[in-house]
């Protein structure tokens, strides 16, 4: 079987039929709080010619044998980054194709991002706290804090004045273990103050912002819907409200949502059970992209940003795009 896009939402049940047979697990965002999901190596179907997939393209393999992959972004230096959570590593694919470890030991960094000193920062989950990797192999703790009441950062996005949000589901509670808190989202300003945005979502994951950064987009793992806030200019954020649907979603399962990227013109793609589903700038559906694994994670990048990268489970697939990356952010 060849890969195939789905592109509307009146094929949400086709989508969903398609996606119960790739994936065994639902997607938690955290790499940390899930069972080990199972491989899928079934073939999934072909992308028809759509607006953003490039003509005949499929999603290829870059490398598997990973555990819990996640948090692709751009680097400056032209590599593609990304960790594997569970492992507490940092990897990262060279422009020839090389793919190699870039850290060791990173306290489960999931969400990756560069800031303007070209610092590779990096949300970790396991060590409470949003660190900046140093040339010395060290790590500058951005925002920290442990304990009861501790982070345990998921997905990070940095604006344009040099601060940055992060998504805090906590630990996904269970029968034995009730949570303890809520699960948050916070803003970390530009000049080191940590400041609550929300605590009202039921599992925010994946966060990023519109290109204009005027509005905070961010994916709750439970529920059917993508949130939105609009951002003030000092990074507060309110006005909280669903955003867009996610299509092909069994009405009262988690949809999966997790790490999300934004495209030059605007488009959004999102990781669910079903594959990256993209929208428009207004929130309207696309299509879905599938994937032979679940996919985590998603980012542009290449030598002209027409590249899109998935994190799915122990892989990282690749996939040529019709549209770019935007070319003044990493993610």
């Amino acid at each position: 079987m060849t890969y195939r896009c789905l592109r509307t939402a009146r094929r949400d049940a086709r989508v969903h039929a398609l996606g119960l047979g790739l994936v065994a697990l639902l997607a938690t965002g955290c790499g940390g709080d899930a069972p080990a999901p199972e491989a899928t190596t079934a073939d999934a179907p072909a992308p028809a010619m759509t607006d953003v997939v490039a003509e005949g393209a499929t999603p290829q393999l870059v490398q598997e044998g990973f555990t819990f992959t996640e948090g692709p972004v751009a680097g400056p230096d032209g590599a593609l980054y990304f960790s594997d959570v569970r492992e507490s590593r940092i990897h990262r694919v060279l422009p020839d194709g090389t793919v190699e470890v870039y850290r060791e030991n990173t306290d489960g960094a999931n969400g990756l991002a560069f800031d303007r000193q070209g610092r590779l920062v990096a949300a970790q989950g396991a060590g409470g706290r949003i660190g900046a990797f140093v040339e010395n192999g060290g790590i500058t703790p951005l925002a920290e804090r442990t304990g009861d009441d501790g982070y345990a950062p998921n997905d990070l996005i940095l604006d344009a004045s040099g601060g940055l949000y992060f998504t805090d589901p906590g630990p996904r509670p269970t029968p034995e273990m009730p949570a303890t808190r809520p699960p948050r989202v916070f803003y970390l300003t530009p000049g080191g103050e940590t400041m609550l945005v929300t605590d009202q979502i039921g599992r925010p994951n994946g966060i990023t912002l519109t290109l204009d950064g005027r509005t905070l987009l961010i994916a709750d793992s439970n529920g059917p819907d993508v949130m939105a806030m609009d951002v003030g200019p000092d990074g507060t954020a309110s006005n909280l409200r669903p955003w867009a649907r996610l299509q092909g979603i069994t009405e009262g399962e988690p949809s999966g949502a997790d790490g999300m990227a934004i495209d030059a013109e605007g488009r959004l793609y999102v990781t669910t059970t079903v594959g990256v589903q993209v929208f428009s700038p207004t929130g309207d559906h696309i299509q879905t992209i599938m994937f032979p694994r679940q996919p985590s994670n998603v980012a542009f990048g290449g030598p002209d940003r027409m590249t899109l990268y998935v994190t799915a489970r122990e892989g990282l697939y690749s996939l040529q795009m019709r549209t770019a990356g935007p070319a003044d952010r990493a993610k």
